[in-house]
C-alpha cells in the first residue's frame, strides 16, 4: 500500500464517493461533489492505494492565517459540516490510518 498526495480526485472520485457509502456513517459532507464545492484554499487529497484501488484517504484544505499554514478538513467552514473523517475500505482502517498519521 502507498500514500499519495493529490491537488485534485480526478478518475478516482466515483471510488472515493463508494468508499463514503460504505462507511458505517455515510455523511453526505464526505462525497467528492460536496467537499470540491465547499473547499476553502488549496485542497489536499491524501489517499491511500493498495495498486490501482483507492482503499482510504482524507480530504484537507490548506489555508494560512497570521502567516501559518494551516490544514484542517476539505469542506470546514461556515455550514459546520459534521462527520468529516478518514475514510477507509473495510478491513483496511489499521493501514489507512496508519499510513495517513506517518
Amino acid at each position: 500500500m502507498r500514500l499519495i498526495e493529490r491537488p485534485t480526485l480526478g478518475p478516482l472520485a466515483n471510488a472515493w464517493d463508494d468508499l463514503v457509502l460504505a462507511q458505517p456513517i455515510p455523511s453526505p459532507f464526505l462525497m467528492s461533489w460536496w467537499l470540491q464545492a465547499t473547499v476553502h484554499g488549496e485542497p489536499v487529497w491524501l489517499l491511500v492505494l493498495d495498486g490501482a484501488d483507492l482503499v482510504g484517504g482524507l480530504a484537507l484544505q490548506r489555508t494560512s492565517r497570521a502567516g501559518l499554514e494551516l490544514l484542517e478538513f476539505m469542506g470546514q467552514g461556515p455550514f459546520e459540516p459534521d462527520h468529516l473523517d478518514i475514510i477507509a475500505a473495510p478491513n483496511h482502517d489499521a493501514a489507512v490510518i496508519e499510513l495517513i498519521g506517518g
